[in-house]
């Protein structure tokens, strides 16, 4: 998914995702990844995996820098290509969210 406008400044402080459909296929297994104007924050990470349950909260790994967020800025989710294991296209579905403290001006 790319390209989320940001509403304001801010910090991203948090992400986590909600499994809304749980995962099929017993060799999937994905890490994902927000990114600012194109840089990964340092942390962050979400675990997907074929063990999640509908509803499971999936809590993301600390966010320790590279989360500073302006008004315009371009928010993607990406897949980490190290944590990718081979699953069906539509196998499970995840809510992704970000937890953001707003900031005048950063």
């Amino acid at each position: 998914l790319t390209g989320i406008e940001a509403p304001h400044h801010g910090l991203i402080t948090r992400v986590y995702a909600i499994c809304s459909s749980a995962p099929a296929d017993a060799n999937m297994h994905m890490d994902i990844q927000l990114e600012i104007d194109g840089v990964n924050l340092t942390g962050g990470v979400i675990t997907l995996d074929f063990a999640d349950l509908q509803a499971a909260k999936l809590v993301g790994t600390a966010i320790t820098a590279g989360n500073v967020m302006r008004e315009g800025s371009l928010i993607d989710i990406e897949s980490l290509a190290a944590g990718l294991v081979a699953g069906t296209v539509n196998d499970g579905h995840y809510n992704v969210y970000a937890e953001v403290q707003p900031r005048e001006g950063v």
